[in-house]
């Protein structure tokens, strides 16, 4: 008798590896470089990559994002709004400056001006606006 799947596992692997990373798909960079973080809610992921990379203390630096909705199709600047922030839980402080968001001639996003100016653990934000709906995606990074 041939051992059977429950169907359970059959969905559960395909809804975790619906939201992945599929090859053709238009990244900003190809995975495994760029770093990945889905919304909170599934809909969208979130491909970044620090300019610098590794992220500098206490010195300015510029995050590259793309974002794709969970078909794999590019959400560009002229669907959407995003909002790219950093936080301390731990400390209960963000960043002590805003970043300047642009939007790219390739239709993706530029966040300039992000400074981590202490070492530590933290979050990075990257919030999506679409149709007056805002979706999070949140990650956590270690600065040394």
């Amino acid at each position: 008798m041939k051992p059977m799947i429950p169907a359970s596992i059959v969905l559960l692997s395909s809804l975790l590896l619906g939201g992945c990373y599929k090859p053709g798909m238009p990244t900003l960079v190809a995975s495994p470089v760029a770093n990945t973080v889905a919304s909170n809610d599934g809909q969208y992921s979130f491909y970044w990559v620090p300019k610098p990379n590794p992220v500098p203390l206490n010195r300015f630096f510029a995050i590259d994002v793309q974002v794709l909705d969970m078909a794999g199709n590019p959400v560009t600047p002229e669907m959407a709004s995003l909002t790219v922030d950093a936080g301390m839980p731990q400390h209960g402080h963000g960043m002590n400056h805003v970043p300047r968001i642009k939007s790219q001639p390739n239709g993706t996003w530029l966040a300039e001006g992000m400074l981590m100016h202490m070492p530590g653990d933290w979050q990075l934000y990257f919030d999506l606006e679409v149709d007056g709906v805002s979706h999070r995606g949140q990650t956590p990074l270690v600065v040394d």
